[in-house]
């Protein structure tokens, strides 16, 4: 699991950031968590925080304890007289027995206070602070107090009736001119380890001071981790995010419960057994949510079923653990939730060292990141969870900072995960952008396949409809039984309207597929000209007007198709028993220097063509139907004489149907 230690009521960790970041725009997050680790990382906020610890560790310096000893009663019965006489084992700093249901007693000797501190009016008393703030049941004895009533305080009783209101336990010792003992009887369902102080009151309330802006920085970082968790969840609300917010959200809950905040809260609002109640159910479900949320995390990196299962059975000792704390065995549920983290966080690292890292063409999700900065970063996680366990059971040094070793665990792990995530979430947002690359191909390839596909179709449906007519005519033709020269050149003229109408096609098949390779050589384009329109005056009366003979430097090949369609269009769809106007003249444009081709003719049945479409493929205008043609020749000038570096366009006139073509010399 990686990512949490809670024995009784001590926080320990909200596990790490994740981030599957798949639409939005991640630049606040971004920004955000650089300024986190930014800060996390900086030379003077680390400073301020020490400054923070070292300043309570002055005031501690001031303590009243001479010494301290322990004492536990397995019996839960021993009056105080009876504890009086039994044998006290001493100790320094932190006491932790673990757990347990036997009460611990504590014996403290009190020193003398100075001649000045005993001529004080006000503010003389000493106040006896007990850390950390997950007690259950606290009660002082003190040969000095005042009144014979209990003197109580812990999570059983209300803040309100402190004697001195802080965050942690409180109780106001008068001082003494010489050095006296008090008892302290500690019972908890959870660790019962404690840690105390005696200080003056002006020394208690600047320690107080210290301790609140070191709550303060703590839970600061827990809220911002919290924000940036949900900017990630709107910018991408999927599984990981949702989880990982629920997990969250109750360690904030629970981080308030664990610093002392929420029983200042909730005092008077609810009774304490409640708050006390409700703080041991938000240990199971945080701890719970931090299962749930590692383990969508291990999917992602897709290790063994068989360990994965094994990591997930553990959530099912959950319902046991809500079901010991209803039935009153709060001890029990503690213990359980223990042994839960430190088995599941082993296992949570287990699967990591045994996934295999995949292939980059299989990569996904938390694949984003190498193993080996995985291992490294969880090995760190859990060494710290293993620290903070020992810790909590009493195994490590006694320091007072022992007692929040799962709250370091926690930022700590937070911090590293962050920087896991974010570099995931960066990593994965790279990703995204290849992935739309490749989409937008694939569509673009798509696209063209589909226009491809209906340009073949229209193809065929084209050639189907313009080979009838002259197959027709064939079929007609041979099928006399007597062959006169007049058949024959009918059958000839059908033969040469299917194999221009074939020619085109082919044609227009090289210039769409990019297929067309320009061989350039110097000719004459007049004598080009002129042989075009010796073919042609067969079919139609044609008027030439042409400038001196000069030379072009182009692909003679495709000059020949240019003006061949362009004239052979004109005496197809000419008014009947017209002819057509072509002229030939040099022209520079641009400052480059040229021929101009203009070709006239007086419309025929098909009338004048739409300007719009006049270039388009397989356009024919609606009453040229009753010709056979394949929409191409236009269609085929546009093209090619945009590939010579020239351009064509169609001039709208009252009388003509008028083409210029210009082309470079």
């Amino acid at each position: 699991m990686n990512t949490v230690f809670a024995p009784g009521r001590t926080l320990c960790g909200h596990g790490g950031v994740p981030l599957l970041w798949v639409r939005g725009r991640p630049v606040a997050a971004n920004h955000l968590v650089g300024q986190v680790l930014r800060w996390c990382l900086d030379v003077r906020n680390t400073c301020i925080f020490w400054v923070l610890l070292l300043g309570s560790a002055a005031a501690w310096a001031g303590d009243y304890i001479e010494e301290q000893a322990w004492f536990e009663d397995q019996t839960e019965q021993l009056t105080l007289a009876e504890v009086q006489r039994q044998e006290f084992l001493p100790f320094d700093g932190v006491l932790n027995r673990g757990f347990g249901s036997a009460p611990i007693w504590i014996r403290i000797k009190i020193r003398a206070a100075s001649p000045e501190k005993l001529q004080q009016e006000s503010n003389s008393d000493l106040v006896l602070r007990i850390m950390p703030a997950h007690l259950d049941e606290i009660e002082l004895f003190d040969p000095l107090a005042e009144t014979s009533m209990p003197r109580r305080t812990g999570d059983l009783h209300a803040w309100s009736h402190d004697e001195f209101q802080s965050q942690f336990f409180n109780f106001k010792l008068p001082p003494q001119e010489s050095a006296r003992y008090v008892w302290l009887r500690l019972k908890s369902a959870n660790v019962r380890s404690v840690h105390m102080t005696i200080l003056d009151n002006s020394k208690s309330r600047r320690l107080d001071i210290h301790l609140d802006m070191i709550a303060a920085v703590y839970l600061g970082c827990m809220v911002l981790f919290l924000g940036w968790a949900l900017s990630m969840y709107m910018a991408a609300p999927e599984q990981l995010m949702t989880f990982f917010v629920a997990k969250q959200v109750s360690a904030v809950v629970y981080t308030l419960y664990a610093l002392g905040y929420m029983r200042i809260l909730l005092d008077g609002l609810v009774p304490p057994a409640w708050i006390n109640m409700s703080s041991n159910v938000w240990v199971l479900v945080f701890t719970f949510a931090s299962l749930m949320y590692q383990w969508i995390f291990l999917k992602e990196l897709r290790p063994p079923a068989w360990s994965l299962n094994l990591f997930i059975s553990f959530a099912l000792a959950y319902p046991l653990g809500f079901l010991l704390l209803a039935n009153g065995y709060v001890q029990q549920a503690m213990q359980l939730n223990l042994v839960v983290i430190f088995l599941g966080s082993l296992i949570g690292f287990l699967n990591i060292l045994i996934v295999r890292e995949p292939t980059i063409a299989d990569r996904h999700g938390s694949w984003l990141i190498s193993k080996k900065v995985l291992v490294g970063t969880h090995f760190l996680i859990f060494s710290s969870l293993v620290v903070s366990v020992v810790s909590g059971i009493g195994l490590l040094s006694n320091s007072v900072f022992t007692l929040y070793m799962p709250l370091l665990h926690g930022l700590f792990s937070g911090v590293v995960l962050m920087y896991i995530l974010q570099t995931r979430a960066r990593q994965l947002l790279h990703r995204q952008v290849h992935l739309q690359a490749e989409f937008e191909t694939m569509r673009a390839t798509a696209q063209s396949e589909r226009i491809f596909r209906e340009d073949q179709q229209h193809m065929l449906a084209m050639l189907a409809h313009e080979l009838k007519t002259p197959l027709s005519v064939v079929r007609m033709l041979v099928g006399k039984k007597d062959l006169t020269k007049n058949s024959i050149e009918g059958v000839q003229i059908a033969i040469d309207d299917m194999n221009v109408i074939v020619d085109r096609c082919l044609q227009a098949g090289r210039l769409t597929e990019d297929q067309l390779v320009l061989q350039k050589t110097l000719f004459d384009p007049l004598a080009l000209l002129q042989k075009i329109v010796a073919v042609q005056k067969a079919e139609c009366h044609i008027f030439c007007e042409a400038a001196d003979h000069f030379s072009m430097y182009s692909d003679e090949q495709i000059v020949r198709i240019v003006f061949g369609n362009l004239i052979e269009n004109a005496c197809r769809y000419r008014k009947p028993e017209t002819g057509i106007v072509v002229r030939l003249d040099e022209q520079s444009r641009g400052g480059r220097s040229g021929i101009l081709l203009v070709v006239e003719n007086q419309p025929g049945g098909a009338g004048f063509p739409d300007p719009q479409l006049v270039f388009s493929k397989y356009y024919r205008a609606a009453k040229a139907h009753r010709q056979s043609g394949s929409g191409l020749g236009l269609y085929l000038v546009a093209g090619f004489a945009e590939r010579l570096g020239g351009s064509v366009q169609y001039v709208p006139d009252p009388i003509f149907v008028k083409f210029e073509l210009w082309l470079p010399l």
